[in-house]
Order: C-alpha cells, then sequence, then structure tokens
C-alpha cells in the first residue's frame, strides 16, 4: 500500500506564493476505479492534482508536464517576480529535455549537488517530517475509526490535508536561508557550515558555471547534458571537455541514480494533458521567488 502512490511536493520562501504552486499526485490505474477517481476530483483544492495512470511512478515526461503547469500557476506573480526552481540530482530531473525545457519557461534553476539532498533540500531538511508526521497521526485516526479498512479515497484525503495544514500552513522562508538558498548566504545554518567544515563561507563570484563545476555536481553516472544546460542559461558552449573515465558518454541514457532515487525513472509512459501557450515574462528586474 505505501508504494501505489507519488506526491510532487513544491514549497516556496513566499507564503503568498505558496498556494498557487501545483501539487500532483500520480495512483495507479489499478488501486484507484474510476468511480473512486471521480469522487477524488470533487474535493480536491484548485492546485491539487490526481493523475490516473498505469503505474503509481512519475518520469521525465511527466515532470516537464508539472514544470509547465507550473509556469501557468506562477503567471499572476511574473510581472514581478523571478521563479528560481532547485532540484537534487533524481534521474527525472536531469534529463537533457528537461534541462533545456526550464531555459524555454524563463525558469531560472539551481542544482542541488549530488549526494547532498539531506542537506540542502528545504523540503527534505525542514519540511517532510512535519508532513509525515501529519500523515501518519491522520492514518492512525482513519483506521481506528474504520475498523482497520485502507482506501485510496482516505489516503489522498490525508495526502491533501498534509498539503493545506503543513505545506501551505506554514512559513518556510527560513528553511530556504537555513540552506543558504535565500537572499543573503551569511544566514546559512551552523549546522550546514559545520558539516562542510567551514568556518567561513567562500565568497560567491557571479560567474557562467564551469564544465568542470558542472561535473563535480553531477552524478558520475548520469549523462552530463552540456548544450542543453549552456542553452538554457543563454550561454554559448565551447570546447567541450572530453567525457571522463567511467562517466556516461554524451548520447548515453544510461540508467542509474544519485542515493535512493532510481526507482523514479522506471516508467515511460505519456502524459495527455494539454498545455497552452505559455505567458510571457518581463524583463524588468524582478525579486526572486525560490521554490
Amino acid at each position: 500500500m505505501r508504494c501505489f502512490f507519488t506526491h510532487v511536493a513544491l514549497i516556496c520562501n513566499d507564503t503568498a506564493v505558496q498556494p498557487l504552486l501545483p501539487q500532483v499526485i500520480f495512483i495507479a490505474g489499478n488501486h484507484l476505479p474510476w468511480k473512486t477517481w471521480t469522487d477524488i476530483q470533487r474535493v480536491l483544492p484548485k492546485n491539487v492534482f490526481v493523475r490516473r495512470q498505469k503505474s503509481g511512478w512519475s518520469n521525465a515526461e511527466q515532470h516537464q508536464e508539472i514544470l509547465k503547469v507550473l509556469k501557468l500557476a506562477l503567471e499572476p506573480v511574473l510581472a514581478t517576480m523571478q521563479p528560481i526552481l532547485s532540484f537534487d540530482c533524481a534521474p527525472i530531473h536531469l534529463h537533457g529535455t528537461t534541462i533545456a525545457l526550464l531555459g524555454e519557461l524563463d525558469i531560472w534553476w539551481f542544482l542541488i549537488p549530488k549526494k547532498l539532498t539531506w542537506l540542502f533540500q528545504p523540503l527534505d531538511t525542514h519540511a517532510f517530517m512535519k508532513y509525515k508526521r501529519y500523515i501518519r497521526h491522520q492514518w492512525m485516526d482513519t483506521l481506528a475509526a474504520d475498523a482497520g479498512r485502507r482506501r485510496v479515497f482516505d489516503a489522498v484525503n490525508i495526502v491533501v490535508g498534509a498539503i493545506r495544514k503543513v505545506l501551505q500552513g506554514h512559513r518556510w522562508k527560513h528553511a530556504f536561508n537555513d540552506n543558504g538558498l535565500g537572499d543573503d548566504t551569511s544566514g546559512t545554518s551552523k549546522y550546514i557550515r559545520d558539516q562542510l567544515q567551514w568556518e567561513e563561507l567562500p565568497q560567491i563570484v557571479p560567474q557562467p558555471p564551469t564544465q568542470e563545476m558542472l561535473s563535480s555536481a553531477w552524478p558520475v553516472n548520469r549523462r552530463l547534458p552540456l548544450l542543453e544546460i549552456y542553452t538554457s542559461l543563454n550561454l554559448e558552449l565551447v570546447d567541450p571537455m572530453p567525457v571522463a573515465v567511467g562517466a556516461a558518454p554524451p548520447d548515453s541514457i544510461m540508467a542509474g541514480a544519485d542515493d535512493d532515487e532510481a526507482e523514479a525513472d522506471m516508467v515511460d509512459e505519456e502524459l495527455d494533458t494539454c498545455i497552452g501557450d505559455m505567458p510571457p515574462i518581463s524583463d524588468d528586474d524582478m525579486p526572486l521567488a525560490s521554490l
């Protein structure tokens, strides 16, 4: 029962923007009869989407559809804010077409380096403990009240409650600041500085990422899509470095993952959601919204 659906969660550092962020749930069709799916649609908040599909896992194509939905959801604030999306090294995040799409959508992005999700990802460091605690308590209450029956409708309702009470019910600005993802990195937590063995944070020099920087952050068993990365950053790729021994060649789609994220790339099913034209974004200087 614990494996039959996936919740793709999003949080940000602005309480006014948080309710706009899409929360997407993928559920395997054999666990979700059509009648139950219809009943669920009637109780969903506007920013929560439940998709019934062959598998409860997400894949790169579905992740790209979520990015398009995210851009549309943020349309009300794009005239005054520039979104920055941070993400870890899950394979679906690192696909070349995903990186290219971020550039097309004008969503700035920040990669949390390999094997450091536990230290820098705000959802992992600050949100998921509260989220899981809420779900666990509500689930046990539901079991006790319903003589031990377990139903997918109840499970989705509990997750929706966690979205509203936890993800939208807390301020996450401090989480981004603690993890060095805020406006001023001097607010980075002492815990992170101790883990990195830094008494003082090194100075950050604004400059395009070098290929060496990208390679050090990217999993060694994943393709490094240099062309897509540089294109998404409006940079020109000149003389790409040779592939290191043991690394995936440029055209490889070799499977593999960072930490326990390999299963996220298991399914290759197309998402049949139709997305309209993307709204334009202002070129003026804008405050940043970290997601």
